[in-house]
C-alpha cells in the first residue's frame, strides 16, 4: 500500500490520476476541507469517474501526528508532496508547522508503522520567504547517499 499526501495539489493530483490510471491501490491524506478538490485527480482521459476505484481516503493532516499514526498503518511506501506554498499567508510560522514538523511528524509516523520508504519532493518555497539562504543543491542529510 502506498500513502500519497498533497493529492489535491499539482503534483500529488498528477501521481493520484497516474496510479488510478494504473489501477494501483492507493491511499490519500486529506485534510477535511481538501476533500471535494480531490476529484481533480480522478478525470481525465483513461481515469475512472471515481476515486474510490483502488484508492482509500484518509482524513487527517501532517499538524495532527496521531492522524498520521492511522494513516500510515499497513503503508509500505510514503510519497509526500503536500506542503504549505502560499506566499501570502497571515503567519509564517505556519510554514514551519505545516512543512517542518508536518514533514517530521510524517517521518515519525512512517517509521513507527514500519514504511520502507518515502518519497519526499519540496521546492524552495516550502521555507516560506526568507532573505537567507536557507540551502543550497549541496546540502544534504546526514548518511544520505551523494
Amino acid at each position: 500500500m502506498v500513502l500519497l499526501t498533497g493529492a489535491t495539489g499539482y503534483l500529488g493530483s498528477e501521481i493520484a490520476r497516474e496510479m488510478i490510471r494504473r489501477r494501483r491501490n492507493f491511499r490519500v491524506l486529506l485534510r477535511h476541507t481538501s476533500g471535494p478538490a480531490l476529484g481533480a485527480a480522478s478525470s481525465g482521459p483513461g481515469v475512472p469517474d471515481t476515486v474510490a476505484e483502488g484508492c482509500q481516503i484518509v482524513i487527517g493532516d501532517l499538524r495532527d501526528a496521531e492522524s498520521l499514526r492511522q494513516a500510515c498503518q499497513g503503508v509500505r511506501q510514503v510519497i509526500h508532496t503536500a506542503a504549505l506554498v502560499k506566499m501570502w499567508v497571515r503567519d509564517r510560522r505556519e510554514f514551519r508547522r505545516v512543512n517542518v514538523e508536518g514533514l517530521k511528524n510524517l517521518c515519525q509516523a512512517a517509521t513507527q508503522a514500519g514504511v520502507e520508504r518515502v518519497i519526499y519532493t519540496s521546492s524552495f518555497i516550502a521555507a516560506g520567504p526568507s532573505a537567507d539562504a536557507n540551502a543550497g543543491e549541496g546540502l544534504r542529510h546526514e548518511g544520505s547517499p551523494s
